[in-house]
């Protein structure tokens, strides 16, 4: 009844279709498409030597180096690279000889250091450490710091070098203008064929099976055992020839492509299928064994992501994908451990064997659309319109629209706690107990007639994805809960229940849903999805969910998913598999379930339109943990040397500090945060950016940290660190502070000082001015009421009174009287001239004299010689009285018949003369008494308060002069 086709074996080697391939080209940061060399440093950077300069590259970005940074570059075309054991970089360059990167630090290695050719193109550092050079003319070896010539001596004679490497044996193979061979027993020439194109060598790599591999200009041969095999290829190859950790050989051809030996033969892949460009110049393979091919035109990374596809070539029949059925639409691991594949056709997998299915029916061929294993053993099969198929022991029994199925287009089994099993269908949901069927519709609380996905949860509810949304079973009958109103409309196409209990829902266009404890997280294409469609949803022994859709197949851990429940943009990191679009392997199937199953060893099934794709989890790589760290500083713009001691001159305190943490495979997983010890409190969590800026910095002494790690392993942290001092200007210094405190302090001191002296000053023209007050209360008021207090006391001691000689002596008070009023008017005069601002002394001594003039008899006038210089107002007051007090002496004791009162300005002083012709008097005689009047002594201090001098001059008989004469501006 049941007929077992013939077996056939699972694929035994990968197509380069299985690979994950990425290009970099100009436009990815590269300095130009055609890539010479490569390698890879300690610190995880791949190295990338171009014809227009040397490109360093963390899987995020490239920082290229030329002649315009770096320049120990004589010429920026890179033939050669090679990491050596102390950490050093060696670059060959064309034309312009070796250059050395250690410590961050070019130096240049050319004739003057031994290296008389400039065109490097092979560089080898052998078992004992010493570094070999080839060269366009000669083979050298650097002593010391310096390179000596070794060709042309102990039999080996001149050549050119294109290729050198050490054999397992240790013999040294030196490859250009011929084949040598260099060992204990001396220099031996090998001769390859008797053309000249096969003696000229451009490639040399060994085997791990000892075969020693050779690219000429003729094409490549294969030495072992001695014997020598010209492989079936005449075409050039360059310097690259590679043997993988899987044991493939990859030749590059100059336009031929690259070509993958295995197995004792060739397969050769081209431009455009493969290949950015059929010229291949450079291979290499990293150390997460991912291999890099260098073409003209641009750099390509062929990925062994343990992805392999069960496709025709191994027996898997397949249709032209015009329809569902003709291509693998489910895969299902059952109990017992058999993998079965639906296609229309249904297979099982047994062992390496893939086994097609046939199933007698009375409806003729049938159409599998997917297959479930009861706790019974009994296989149920869904056809694509002809019902449902059960096959128990050995019997076959169809069940259709007519033994009551609601729909014969099924979808989904499962069964629940009581062993009654569901299917969905297109037209709703069929419940079978052994005995018949009972269906639901929307009528009974089906949210949509076409159903997805029907899957079993821990507690025994079922849940049930259609195109029109989510419904829940519990105890045999449809409920509903707010949370299923949330996914009316949407087309539910998987539903998984990790291990914590939570429901994962994937929709086709709503992207991915989480249901727990009745709250519901949403992830879409805007938090890091590839895309919003998501066909099936399985979780490995890692914690991690494995999803399909139309973006192919991703997976993210759960801990990443759990701890990013409010979907920030960008905060997803999945892991994508795909293949080439050429191939269109990266078409996943779905809406059919189980569309796609996991087996109990981890390798994880998903149907495609190309065939089944098995996913090796443990064989995709592991997480290597990132390596922090600090490529460049920048300060105000200036590029900071990393040094131990790092000092930064001062400043406006604008930093940038750049990091990485290299990762070739997959750099968009890699986290980090930052601090900088001195400033930041907490970390900064920056995500995949790799810079940290910060401005308007303080001097001070500071330290960077920064952390990476990977975005599903956060745990393996890796963490590098930059302490530097920023310098401070000089007024930023203490020593600055307290020179200012001091400065500051000496200010406030002079300040104090000059207003003490001020107030002194000030205080002491108030007390000069109550002295010239008292003086001049003294020599009028005072007097002249003495006068007339005397008067009439004279007056009242007559008893009974004279009348004459009372009236006599009142005349005489009232006399009295008037004359002290007439001097109090000249002392309120005097306080009024004191205020003198505007006038100027000139018009103010005209004034003076007319006042004069008219109160006395003689005549006074006022002349002046000279231009007027601005005076201040105190020394114009001051003048003004004392023209004022020699003019009135003169007039009131003198009896003279004219007084001048001249002023005259000069260069650097004003002369202030008052003269007159009256009678004089004897100076000697007055400084010996006084007799307390004080005129002349207040006229000497008002002259000299401005730093002047005052003279006077009379003799009896002869009148009087008195000269003031006070310095003014230069």
């Amino acid at each position: 009844m049941l007929l077992a086709l013939p077996a056939f074996a699972l694929p035994s080697g990968k197509s380069i279709w299985e690979y994950d391939r990425r290009i970099w080209q100009t436009q990815d940061g590269l300095p130009e498409d055609t890539i010479q060399a490569m390698t890879e440093t300690k610190n995880g950077y791949l190295w990338v030597g171009t014809r227009e300069g040397l490109a360093r590259f963390d899987g995020f970005r490239f920082v290229v180096f030329d002649h315009s940074n770096a320049p120990a570059f004589g010429d920026d075309s890179v033939l050669s690279l090679y990491p050596a054991r102390n950490g050093a970089l060696w670059i060959g360059t064309e034309g312009g000889g070796l250059v050395r990167l250690m410590n961050g630090a070019f130096t240049a290695f050319n004739a003057r250091r031994g290296l008389t050719d400039g065109f490097v193109r092979a560089i080898h550092e052998d078992r004992f450490g010493r570094l070999l050079v080839g060269t366009d003319h000669g083979l050298f070896r650097l002593q010391g710091d310096r390179f000596i010539r070794i060709d042309g001596k102990d039999g080996l004679p001149l050549i050119s070098v294109h290729a050198i490497t050490e054999d397992q044996q240790g013999r040294l193979w030196v490859g250009g203008s011929g084949l040598y061979v260099i060992g204990r027993f001396g220099v031996k020439r090998i001769r390859l064929d008797q053309t000249a194109a096969a003696n000229q060598i451009k490639s040399i790599f060994e085997s791990r099976d000892g075969t020693i591999w050779v690219g000429t200009y003729a094409g490549l041969y294969r030495l072992k055992e001695g014997k020598i095999l010209h492989t079936p290829f005449d075409r050039d190859v360059e310097a690259n020839i590679l043997e993988d950790r899987n044991g493939n050989v990859w030749v590059g051809w100059v336009g031929g492509g690259l070509s993958r030996f295995r197995g004792g033969s060739f397969i050769t892949y081209h431009a455009p299928g493969v290949l950015p460009n059929n010229t291949v110049l450079s291979i290499f393979e990293d150390s997460d064994r991912d291999l890099w091919v260098g073409t003209e035109n641009g750099l390509l990374r062929i990925s062994d992501t343990g992805v392999s596809v069960l496709e025709n070539k191994d027996g898997l029949s397949l249709g032209n994908a015009s329809t569902i059925y003709e291509n693998v639409c489910t895969i299902y691991d059952a109990p017992d451990g058999t993998l079965w594949i639906a296609n229309g056709h249904l297979y099982r997998i047994l062992g390496f064997r893939l086994v097609p299915f046939s199933i007698p029916s009375n409806a003729g061929k049938i159409k599998v659309r997917t297959v479930f294993k009861d706790r019974r053993g009994d296989l149920w099969i869904g056809t694509g319109g002809q019902g449902v198929v059960e096959i128990r022991n050995g019997s076959v029994t169809e069940y259709t629209t007519r033994q009551g199925l609601i729909n014969d287009f099924i979808r989904a089994f499962c069964e629940d706690n009581e062993g009654n099993l569901w299917i969905g269908t297109d037209g709703g949901v069929s419940r079978w107990n052994e005995k018949d069927f009972k269906n639901f519709t929307p009528a009974n609380g089906l949210a949509y007639p076409s159903v997805r996905a029907i899957v079993r949860s821990k507690d025994g509810d079922l849940w049930i994805g259609t195109d029109g949304g989510l419904s829940r079973v519990h105890d045999g009958a449809f409920v509903s809960s707010p949370a299923l109103n949330l996914f009316r409309g949407d087309q539910v196409f998987a539903i998984h229940e990790d291990d914590q209990g939570a429901l994962w829902l994937g929709t086709n266009g709503a992207g991915l849903f989480r249901l727990k404890n009745g709250k519901l997280s949403h992830y879409t294409a805007k938090c890091g999805l590839p895309d919003d469609s998501i066909y099936q949803i399985l979780q490995d022994r890692h914690r991690n969910l494995w999803f399909s859709g139309r973006a192919g197949i991703f997976q993210i851990s759960l801990h990443s998913l759990d701890r990013n429940l409010d979907c920030k943009p960008g905060a997803l990191a999945p892991t994508i598999y795909g293949t080439s679009e050429e191939s269109d392997a990266g078409e996943v199937n779905g809406g059919v379930q189980p569309a796609g199953s996991i087996t109990p060893e981890g390798a994880l099934w998903f149907p495609t339109i190309k065939g089944a794709i098995r996913i090796e989890p443990d064989e995709v790589r592991s997480n290597r943990q990132p390596k922090a760290l600090i490529e460049q500083v920048t300060a105000d713009g200036r590029n900071i040397p990393l040094t131990s001691s790092i000092r930064i001159p001062p400043g406006h305190g604008q930093l940038e500090v750049r990091y990485t943490a290299p990762s070739l495979y997959a750099p968009e997983q890699i986290r980090s945060k930052y601090r900088l010890e001195g400033l930041d409190r907490e970390w900064t969590d920056a995500g995949s950016r790799r810079v940290a800026y910060y401005t308007n910095l303080p001097p001070g002494n500071y330290r960077f940290q920064v952390l990476a790690f990977d975005h599903d392993a956060p745990s393996k942290v890796s963490e590098a660190d930059l302490t530097f001092t920023w310098q401070a200007h000089f007024y930023q210094t203490i020593w600055f502070y307290a020179l200012c405190a001091l400065l500051a302090g000496t200010l406030a001191w002079i300040v104090f000082r000059l207003h003490m002296a001020q107030t002194k000053a000030r205080y002491a023209a108030v007390l000069a001015e109550r002295s010239r007050l008292a003086r001049e209360m003294h020599d009028t008021v005072i007097q002249g009421c003495v006068g007339v207090s005397t008067l009439l006391e004279a007056a009242s001691i007559y008893e009974p009174p004279p009348p004459e000689i009372v009236q006599d002596l009142l005349d005489r008070a009232r006399s009295q009287v008037r004359q002290t009023l007439s001097e109090a008017r000249e002392a309120v005069w005097n306080l009024r001239y004191a205020s003198l601002e505007a006038h100027g002394i000139v018009p103010a001594l005209s004034q003076l004299a007319q006042r004069l003039t008219g109160e006395g008899g003689a005549r006074v006038r006022a002349a002046a010689a000279g231009t007027p210089s601005p005076l201040s107002p105190q020394m114009t007051s001051s003048l003004l009285l004392v023209a004022r007090e020699a003019a009135r002496n003169a007039l009131k004791h003198a009896n003279p018949k004219s007084v001048v009162i001249y002023i005259s300005f000069e260069r650097k002083r004003v002369r202030l003369e008052i003269a007159d012709d009256g009678g004089g008097f004897d100076p000697a005689a007055w400084l010996l008494n006084p007799n307390g009047h004080y005129g002349i002594v207040g006229m000497r201090e008002r002259v000299e308060q401005f730093g002047g001098a005052l003279r006077l001059e009379s003799h009896l008989g002869q009148g009087t002069r008195v000269v003031a004469t006070i310095p003014i501006g230069s």
